[in-house]
């Protein structure tokens, strides 16, 4: 088997996949201002907490502001964001991917270069949420994503070792091939699952029946992309 990982970066408070981006919206006063976040994680009461804490610490240092956070789930997020931005009416600060550009040339957003402390912050992380020279994201949050492959399976399929790149491309790649090659019956992946709990990826991992990690990994997706439900008896006892 081989791994390949891929670093992935969101902005905002990802924060990777997942980046703060400020609003180009006028303020009266600089005495006493209150900024609107919109961010997801509404579903994650531990990243919730965290961010509430951040903005009450932020609210201690900076008398006068006031931050207040309203919560999304993602994708009731993006589609609010779509509303509310034409009509004038978004947030200052909003959780944001790197590949959602069309943001940026909307000019709904503003760039950060001389807004933050980039000392701070490890240059690859800034150079995700950089766009035309000018850097719109405040990186919150990076992890890893993994494919685990059979090497001599891909190999008749054309795929060689030493692939780098982005990891959802080559997943999205590989499954079609799959699926062309009837080696294994996976239906065509979209490009924005929702991530499911890794402790519940690496349970279902060990305890799956299927020999290959190909099938592990179709059987994962089927998760993902909303196929099969997690409450359903299998999954519940391997988990359990």
């Amino acid at each position: 088997m081989r791994a390949y990982f891929a670093m992935r970066c969101a902005a905002a408070v990802g924060l990777v996949t997942l980046a703060v981006l400020i609003g180009a919206v006028p303020r009266a006063s600089a005495q006493e201002v209150t900024l609107e976040v919109w961010s997801h994680e509404a579903d994650e009461p531990a990243k919730v907490a965290f961010r509430e804490l951040a903005a009450r610490n932020f609210e201690k240092s900076h008398p006068g502001a006031k931050v207040r956070i309203t919560w999304y789930e993602k994708n009731p997020l993006f589609a609010a964001l779509k509303t509310a931005l034409p009509a004038g009416k978004g947030p200052d600060v909003f959780y944001l991917e790197p590949d959602q550009t069309e943001y940026i040339t909307a000019n709904y957003i503003v760039p950060l270069d001389d807004s933050v402390n980039w000392n701070q912050i490890e240059p690859w992380a800034r150079k995700v949420w950089t766009h035309n020279g000018k850097t719109y994201g405040i990186p919150q949050e990076a992890y890893t994503v993994e494919l685990y492959y059979n090497k001599d399976m891909l190999k008749t399929l054309g795929v060689t070792q030493g692939h780098r790149g982005n990891i959802v491309e080559l997943k999205v790649k590989l499954l079609k091939m799959l699926r062309v090659t009837a080696t294994v019956r996976i239906p065509a992946p979209t490009s924005r699952s929702r991530r499911c709990c890794a402790s519940s990826v690496r349970t279902i991992i060990r305890n799956c029946s299927p020999a290959s990690y190909l099938l592990r990994i179709h059987a994962l997706s089927r998760f993902s992309n909303g196929s099969r439900i997690w409450s359903t008896p299998a999954p519940i006892r391997r988990i359990s």
